[in-house]
């Protein structure tokens, strides 16, 4: 039996981990019986250039009321400071960058060929057994301007067409786009999905299979991670420090942050996935960095005093390394969905903050013998969906 993985491929952290994550546990249930190929494949990512400025423009109007005024004007001055520190060249950073991924490119089986759309679209994957859509963001039509290829349009009557922890990123279906995921939600056997309102979705599409599941990362205990972070050398993230790291463009989370550490006597450290305002000379005594792997990624959120993020996979790293976090959340995005829906799981409502008020002036430790009670049940649940629905196969 061959597999095939379909999902987003690019130097992400969240992307990179969620893909090995999968293929281990995927080994660890059947070892050598299946052949497990995650496609390397050509990902458009188009990000905020796709969302309608109306329907962004009335998102921040309905989230952020009165404050309204001063995230406009952030958001123009975020782009504006974003032009200006790219006009510098930082190809040297990005190479250096790269080379630390290297480790875990060489852990999660990618195909040698790196495929076109157009490739796959016209039968270059017609000789794998099963295709399984992974984690992420890949239903989300206004991001990923491939939605025929993760919704496995191209896929012949025999192939078998599963989903694990896939996400559509978004609350709702654009009009224009209704028809086509009505149509092709049809091809899956199965539909195990991320986020409570992904399955809230598929209702509306006509499948009421669809179940939620954890995301890959967390079918792995936090000690199945060491072989990614040991030998990692993080000695530039000594003493007490506090990792801040964000997706979204704003600067609140970092004037919150600093001021957390400054109540608590803690460094701030801000972790960037590109080169982004706002300049580190802004907050005295604090350090920012990039070129970091997957591993440093892991060890910093594992060894930080607290975590303050937005970012999906921060917040489930923080939870299965038992690290203090706070989230802090742009009250219009989203993608908070699949945020809300882990902190809702987990009962960690209490970490939840949003832009228009303040982070504690404290770190209040979590109790994590509960929480991670849970993780346990929704761990084995969730691999026991993955057991059944590749059953379903006639393996």
């Amino acid at each position: 039996m061959k597999i095939a993985i379909l999902t987003l491929v690019f130097n992400n952290y969240g992307t990179k981990l969620q893909s090995y994550a999968l293929c281990k546990q995927l080994h660890k249930l059947y070892g050598d019986s299946f052949v497990v190929d995650v496609i390397n494949m050509e990902t458009p990512w188009a990000g905020v250039r796709n969302i309608k400025k109306d329907k962004l423009f009335w998102d921040t109007v309905r989230g952020y009321k009165f404050q309204a005024l001063g995230q406009f004007f952030d958001f123009f001055k975020w782009f504006y400071e974003k032009r200006k520190i790219n006009r510098i060249d930082h190809h040297k950073e990005d190479l250096e960058r790269t080379k630390l991924f290297h480790k875990i490119n060489s852990l999660i089986p990618y195909t040698s060929h790196r495929y076109s759309h157009e490739e796959i679209r016209n039968g270059a994957l017609s000789h794998y057994d099963i295709l399984i859509v992974g984690s992420d963001q890949v239903w989300n039509c206004i991001k990923v301007p491939m939605r025929d290829v993760f919704m496995l349009d191209f896929a012949q009557k025999e192939q078998k067409c599963l989903t694990y922890a896939a996400s559509f990123g978004m609350t709702q279906i654009p009009n224009e786009e209704y028809d086509n995921y009505k149509n092709s939600i049809n091809n899956f056997s199965s539909l195990l999905i991320r986020e409570e309102e992904g399955v809230e979705l598929c209702k509306l599409l006509g499948r009421n299979d669809a179940t939620t599941v954890l995301d890959p990362t967390l079918l792995l205990k936090d000690e199945e991670y060491d072989d990614i972070i040991k030998d990692i050398d993080t000695s530039f993230a000594e003493g007490k420090y506090i990792l801040v790291y964000s997706l979204n463009q704003s600067y609140r989370i970092y004037d919150e942050t600093y001021k957390l550490c400054k109540q608590t006597g803690c460094k701030m450290i801000v972790l960037k996935r590109d080169f982004c305002p706002p300049s580190i000379d802004n907050y005295e005594g604090s350090e920012e960095l990039f070129v970091v792997s997957p591993g440093g990624f892991l060890k910093l959120i594992k060894n930080a005093q607290c975590v303050v993020t937005n970012s999906y996979h921060a917040l489930l790293f923080s939870i299965n390394f038992k690290s203090n976090f706070y989230l802090y959340l742009n009250n219009s995005d989203e993608e908070n969905s699949r945020l809300l829906t882990i902190a809702k799981k987990f009962s960690l409502q209490d970490r939840l903050y949003w832009e228009t008020g303040h982070l504690p002036n404290k770190i209040v430790s979590i109790n994590y013998d509960e929480i991670h009670n849970i993780l346990e049940i929704e761990r084995q649940r969730s691999i026991k969906l993955l057991a059944k629905s590749l059953m379903y196969v006639n393996i």
